[in-house]
């Protein structure tokens, strides 16, 4: 019989300090994450999440992470899972621990109501099997700083001499907050068919994970473009900044082009003294205006995508007709 016949799953409960020592040594072990964001997620992330615990023999094997999320899908509100972090200590894999996780977690997500659980995979073909389906998929946009040749760039002082400007959340206050998570759920909406809602709590989260990786999350408006002469938002993004590189996230640009939010993370980026920056995006987003701005500098490969698992048994859902039509980050 294989480990995932015979192992045991629980959810992690509140006041095991035991195991909770064992997930963070597993995630230490399993992903590049900094020292920072682990302190960040176990102090704070973990007691919004459910944690699937596996055991061999009485033995923390393994772990998977169920990130609750409102999902959007066509303006109705459904509530989802973002699947993350799962691992499984190198001893018992390769024995379906992993896929004894996923099968009691979809199942118990199913019974939960919800519509779909996602996530980011590593090996496509395994959770093809399991049902998923990839819905989004990114680029990676490698900007070499020293090579831009365009000059014509947002003014250092980001004052909106161009008659655009960016704004950290971290100066924003939470009236401003609910307007611009307002905009971003507006302008997501007319741009994808399905989204995680955004609201003051999911963009203090998402500033909080930023400010563990050394960086922040930027929101870029127009001056006076608005429907009733407001300003306009025209893009957000999350940044991190390690090892003289800003590892850009969450970007979305709501112009007929990137060009401006592109302009944003460079300035950012040369003020955080960094010589690369590296932006995932969607596969959407990649146009000519990437290349006719930033020429020989701009470097662009195949991202990672996000797969979807339909959990409705009568099948009135089907995330097949979402694919690229979906903007899914991975807030965890």
């Amino acid at each position: 019989m294989s480990d995932g016949d015979s192992c045991s799953l629980d959810y992690h409960e509140q006041g095991d300090d035991e195991t909770l020592k064992q997930m963070r040594e597993l995630m230490e072990n399993s992903f590049d994450d900094e020292e920072e964001f682990i302190n960040y997620y176990f102090e704070e992330k973990i007691k919004e999440n459910k944690v699937l615990v596996a055991r061999v023999d009485g033995e923390f094997a393994g772990m998977l992470h169920l990130c609750p999320r409102e999902i959007l899908v066509l303006g109705k509100s459904v509530k989802c899972y973002y699947l993350a972090r799962g691992a499984v200590k190198k001893a018992y894999r390769e024995h379906g621990v992993m896929h004894a996780m996923l099968s009691r977690a979809t199942e118990d997500m199913k019974n939960e109501g919800c519509l779909f659980a996602y996530l980011v995979p590593e090996h496509e073909e395994y959770y093809e099997e399991l049902g998923f389906r990839t819905v989004y998929e990114t680029v990676e946009l490698d900007l070499d700083l020293m090579n831009v040749e365009d000059e014509d760039q947002v003014p250092d002082d980001l004052s909106g001499e161009h008659g655009y400007y960016a704004v950290r959340l971290r100066d924003m206050d939470d009236a401003a907050l609910e307007e611009l998570a307002n905009a971003l759920n507006k302008n997501l909406g007319a741009k994808y068919k399905v989204f995680a809602k955004r609201d003051v709590h999911v963009l203090k989260s998402m500033l909080k994970e930023h400010i563990s990786g050394n960086g922040g999350v930027v929101a870029i408006f127009e001056y006076g473009m608005g429907e009733n002469g407001e300003d306009r938002l025209a893009g957000c993004f999350g940044y991190d900044v390690y090892d003289e590189a800003m590892y850009v996230e969450r970007f979305v640009s709501f112009d007929y082009n990137v060009r401006y939010t592109l302009d944003v993370i460079m300035r950012f980026a040369e003020e955080a003294f960094c010589r690369r920056a590296v932006v995932t995006m969607s596969a959407a987003e990649r146009c000519d205006d990437v290349y006719n701005m930033l020429g020989p500098a701009a470097r662009i490969e195949d991202g990672r995508s996000f797969m979807l698992c339909n959990l409705e048994t009568d099948a009135r859902f089907s995330g097949e007709e979402f694919s690229g039509a979906s903007f899914f980050d991975d807030l965890i």
